[in-house]
């Protein structure tokens, strides 16, 4: 799942009840840590808005990285249209780490392969990138630890991201599929 947090590290950031959190975080897909639901931190920071903006660093720091291989796909791009709107609108200088992020990104793609099928599509990939833990954490809080150190490095890593990531072609949807 990547970084997620829990009903309670939303209450203790936010200093608001745990019903106010369980009616904003209704809907949202969890994962289960023996009775605790974990939620995925992208999703959880734009149910913050403008009034509790301020803690996201906060949320960042009490989240927890299960160090899970991140996958997304189309069901999460409307959660990463939502990311982008609250972190660009209400966490300062984020548009310029999106836009490094995502240059680094596809730099790295396009020097690492020929293969012009990762780039199938560029505006899936661009906007699943931000719910990776480490473009997520240096997003929000200039955290480069997690990042790819060389250009090399972003090529390995963004052919990665694009294998996992790329959508289906038209070729694809095509091919039957067993049951």
């Amino acid at each position: 799942m990547g970084l997620t947090i829990t009903q309670t590290d939303y209450v203790n950031a936010c200093g608001v009840s745990s019903r106010i959190v369980s009616a904003r975080v209704a809907g949202l897909p969890f994962a289960r840590d023996g009775k605790v639901k974990r939620y995925q931190l992208a999703d959880c920071l734009p149910l913050l808005g403008k009034k509790y903006a301020h803690v996201a660093p906060d949320l960042l720091r009490r989240a927890k990285d299960d160090s899970v291989t991140f996958q997304g796909g189309d069901a999460e791009l409307g959660a990463c249209r939502k990311l982008e709107a609250f972190l660009t609108a209400h966490v300062d200088g984020t548009e310029d780490r999106i836009y490094c992020a995502r240059s680094a990104y596809f730099d790295g793609l396009a020097n690492s392969t020929k293969l012009s099928a990762l780039l199938n599509d560029p505006e899936r990939q661009r906007l699943l990138i931000l719910r990776h833990p480490a473009i997520l954490r240096f997003v929000l809080a200039d955290d480069r630890s997690g990042l790819p150190a060389s250009r090399e490095d972003w090529g390995q890593f963004a052919y990665r991201f694009a294998l996992l990531h790329s959508a289906r072609g038209p070729i694809l949807s095509q091919i039957p599929v067993a049951a």
